[in-house]
């Protein structure tokens, strides 16, 4: 039974030997195939791990990135057109793929011939696969606008791609060509219309509100009759010849003592902005509005004299009150005044008396007394001390005084006027004086003799000298009734003394 029992357990042991041995090599299988399964996984893991590691401690990010990336244009996105201060313009630099907002690459344009750059945050803005840049208009903006250059130029540009990795790009935005043509035109003062108004005794101009530009001048101009406005530069390139800078209100006596219709233009200048130089542009913005005349001042207003003691001379003084500016001559006629009817006229206050004066010295300047007077400093006085020695004056008579401004060969409006003056003394001085002088009086009477007002003194003298013979086909002035009158007054003696002696009869009786 021992035996037996050694037998059973042999061949158990023998077989969990062999069961064992299966097992253990089915292990062994199932560990190699294991292992094969997982060592490429496992070997794979190490080489990228460290080639990872190699990267990380040696990677350039101006020299590889994982997304390509490229610019692709700069582009203007407002709408081709002409523009004005105040408008913003946009542009664009446009990528091939997303980038994420990180630096503020800056934008040159240039609009004219002038630069400018974009470069605030105000006016940057990122898009999905582009950046955008506004920039608005300003007064010192003119001309063309045109791309120039981004990034300052600079080879590349650093940026961030979709995937937040810092990268550099290539800049290629320098030879874009404009997307549109945008133009930048100048601005000009609008004015509908120029109400003037003249005053007649200053002269003076004034003008209805014009809106100013506060950085633009204004000037005015004066034409005559069909002249058009001529302007011309000076070496700094503003307008050299403008009668003035504008201004609301303007005293204008040297505008309308020369001849012809007068018209005013108001002319806008401003810097040239499109030109990188110093350099001007204008604009007429108001062309040729008629100027009115001042109506003519009446005779005796327009030219006048004050005299004091004829013995000295030195004080008398002539005024011209016509407009005028520059230094000119006045000639002066002085003449006896012959003709009764004309003072009457005058001294009764009839409308036409100076009128008739004025016809009667231009008639007679060839027999009267000419000076002329040089003016002095203060234009429209002329000093007149030689008119104290043209005549030789008599107290009681009266004389006038014809006036006229030389026009210099047509160039100025005739000026001229008349002036009655009277001559009186006193124990001490003998002078002249104006009928509105408080010294001045008449010495006619309406009883004076009348002289043919249609001749001038000398041909009233010619007919006082002819022969006061009368033949005997002339009758005399009132011999006619003369006779009649003897005639009715001899009849009335001689009935009278008839009746006396038949009443004398009578009584007798």
């Amino acid at each position: 039974m021992k035996e037996n029992m050694q037998k059973i357990n042999f061949f158990e042991n023998k077989e969990d030997k062999r069961i064992m041995k299966k097992t253990n090599k089915i292990i062994m299988m199932l560990i190699i195939a294991l292992m094969i399964s997982i060592l490429p996984v496992v070997s794979n893991a190490d080489t990228t791990a460290t080639k990872d590691n190699a990267t990380e401690s040696t990677k350039d990010p101006t020299t590889e990135t994982t997304t390509p990336l490229t610019l692709e244009g700069v582009y203007i996105t407002s709408k081709a057109g002409e523009y004005k201060i105040g408008d913003v313009i946009t542009f664009e630099v446009r990528f091939s793929d997303k980038i994420q907002e990180y630096t503020k690459p800056s934008l040159e344009i240039k609009i004219g011939e002038r630069k400018k750059t974009i470069y605030t945050s105000e006016q940057i803005k990122y898009l999905d696969k582009a950046i955008q840049y506004s920039y608005t208009i300003t007064r010192e903006d003119m001309g063309k606008v045109t791309f120039s250059k981004f990034y300052n130029g600079n080879e590349e540009i650093l940026l961030k791609n979709s995937k937040g990795e810092s990268i550099y790009v290539k800049n290629t935005a320098k030879n874009f060509a404009n997307s549109v043509d945008i133009n930048i035109e100048p601005s000009w003062t609008k004015i509908e219309k120029i109400e003037t108004k003249l005053d007649e005794v200053s002269y003076s101009l004034t003008l209805s509100e014009l809106q100013e530009n506060p950085f633009h001048d204004y000037y005015m101009f004066f034409t005559y009759d069909n002249e058009e406005v001529k302007i011309e530069k000076g070496t700094d390139g503003k307008i050299s010849n403008a009668y003035s800078k504008y201004s609301k209100q303007k005293t204008i006596k040297d505008v309308l003592e020369k001849k012809g219709d007068i018209y005013m233009s108001i002319v806008e200048e401003q810097r040239d902005y499109s030109k990188e130089n110093d350099e001007y542009i204008y604009k007429i913005i108001s062309n040729k509005t008629k100027i009115e005349r001042p109506a003519e001042k009446t005779i005796t207003q327009r030219i006048y004299g004050i005299f004091y003691d004829l013995k000295d001379g030195s004080d008398n003084l002539v005024f011209c009150t016509e407009a005028h500016s520059e230094k000119r001559k006045l000639n002066i006629h002085i003449g006896k005044i012959t003709d009764i009817s004309i003072l009457k006229s005058i001294k009764n206050k009839e409308h036409d008396g100076m009128s008739k004066l004025l016809k009667y010295a231009k008639n007679n300047s060839n027999s009267d007394k000419a000076i002329v007077l040089e003016e002095q400093n203060s234009i429209g006085l002329f000093k007149a001390s030689q008119i104290s020695t043209a005549l030789k004056y008599e107290p009681g008579e009266y004389y006038y005084m014809y006036f006229s401004l030389d026009n210099e060969n047509g160039e100025y409006v005739d000026v001229e006027d008349i002036g009655l003056f009277g001559c009186f003394n006193s124990d001490s001085a003998y002078w002249l004086a104006t009928e509105s002088d408080s010294t001045f009086k008449w010495t006619i009477s309406d009883e004076n003799p009348v002289t043919d007002t249609t001749k001038p003194a000398e041909d009233n003298k010619q007919e006082q000298t002819k022969d006061d013979t009368v033949s005997k086909e002339d009758k005399l002035p009132f011999t006619g009734v003369g006779i009649g009158l003897i005639l009715s007054i001899s009849v009335v003696t001689i009935a009278g003394i008839i009746m006396y002696k038949k009443v004398k009869y009578y009584k007798g009786i």
